[in-house]
């Protein structure tokens, strides 16, 4: 395992799954490592805890390459000092909702997905690894909006912190739940919105999964792509070749062209499609975008695939002039981007100024660890 020595620091419970050597590890928003990194894999912080995990090989998550079935996880739980408060001995582990957390026991997860475990039994358990509910079903998700879908027989259907069905298995496909609904489909082909009671609130199907986000869910019919209301109703995007879901009441859409603009709340086009397809969401008030640049080995032409990220605001402004080799979103005034010339990453503010001394291969998004 990679060690090295730093001067470890809380800052306010808010940290961020960081990247560096091969190991991940959680950092402040000083880029101080407060949990050094020495993990295969890390989930962000729930209710003061943290899935980590540690791999018998190297992790393979490209499907491309095939995944080695044959490679073991071992997966635990962490705390904001971090302590492994329950041992890394689980075949599975998904952060805690409510009190409770998804494991697997005695199954083998070769990458960090509940549908890639083989064998053992899912059971849910408490903070001191005490077990609440065994899982008689041959898959299960973690709670959200106290109730967790299961999967019997190949049907899907959702149980509550108790264990009993609160929506009993009859789906092929259900989804976590979201501001009271989720998307579910019992022929496997068009998907319907149903309520935490298993009340089937929209009045035709949709070949997408409809689910809600900031009152709004992106969904497709045969036709036509667009967002569904609070009410069901349907507010088709005209011109759009992929929509995305509502973050701070702006949406990314795409057009043929494949360059990226924002739909305001209302859907309308508030920030025309300038900019590239590996363009942000708005967060904290700015999203990063793409935009081409001149090219000076090539007579200064203007060329796709040359591209530096800025980040404008929810008017179309730049406030940071586009000049980062990568960048990602803002969260609790930081964003991680990849300077001109450097090959890692570092945190800065909303003034583009450098808040961090280490460097690292990769940063998550800032998260308060009780979430």
């Amino acid at each position: 395992m990679f060690f090295l020595i730093y001067g470890y620091q809380t800052h306010a419970g808010v940290l961020a799954a960081a990247k560096s050597k091969g190991k991940w590890g959680f950092i402040n928003k000083k880029g101080e490592w407060v949990i050094p990194p020495v993990y295969d894999y890390v989930e962000d912080f729930y209710e003061g805890l943290a899935v980590v995990a540690n791999f018998d090989k190297p992790l393979i998550l490209d499907d491309s390459l095939g995944i080695d079935f044959t490679n073991q996880g071992y997966f635990g739980f962490i705390d904001e000092k971090g302590n492994e408060v329950l041992p890394l001995k689980y075949g599975y582990a998904e952060g805690f909702s409510g009190g409770l957390a998804l494991v697997n026991v005695g199954g083998i997860a070769p990458v960090p997905d509940n549908y890639a475990v083989i064998g053992g039994k899912w059971i849910y358990m408490d903070k001191k690894g005490t077990e609440k509910i065994e899982v008689q079903c041959e898959l299960a998700t973690s709670f959200r909006e106290r109730l967790a879908a299961v999967v019997c027989d190949n049907r899907v259907g959702y149980i509550d912190p108790s264990g009993k069905w609160t929506i009993k298995p009859q789906y092929a496909q259900g989804y976590k739940f979201y501001e009271g609904k989720t998307a579910a489909t019992i022929d496997g082909e068009f998907y319907v919105v149903i309520d935490n009671k298993g009340k089937t609130l929209s009045d035709q199907g949709y070949l997408d999964p409809p689910l809600y986000r900031e009152g709004k869910a992106k969904t497709t019919t045969i036709s036509q792509m667009g967002y569904l209301d609070k009410k069901g109703r349907f507010q088709p995007v005209k011109g759009a070749t992929f929509i995305y879901d509502y973050h701070e009441n702006m949406a990314k859409f795409e057009v043929v062209n494949q360059y990226i603009g924002y739909l305001n709340k209302k859907g309308k086009v508030a920030i025309v499609p300038l900019y590239g397809l590996s363009s942000g969401h708005f967060s904290s008030g700015l999203a990063y975008v793409e935009v081409a640049v001149e090219d000076t080995s090539y007579s200064g032409e203007l060329r796709k695939d040359v591209v530096r990220y800025g980040y404008i605001n929810k008017k179309g402004i730049f406030r940071l002039q586009p000049g980062f080799l990568k960048a990602s979103d803002f969260n609790f005034g930081r964003a991680s981007v990849v300077m001109e010339g450097r090959q890692n990453y570092v945190l800065i503010n909303k003034k583009g100024s450098v808040k961090s001394s280490n460097t690292f291969s990769f940063v998550g998004p800032f998260h308060r660890t009780k979430q």
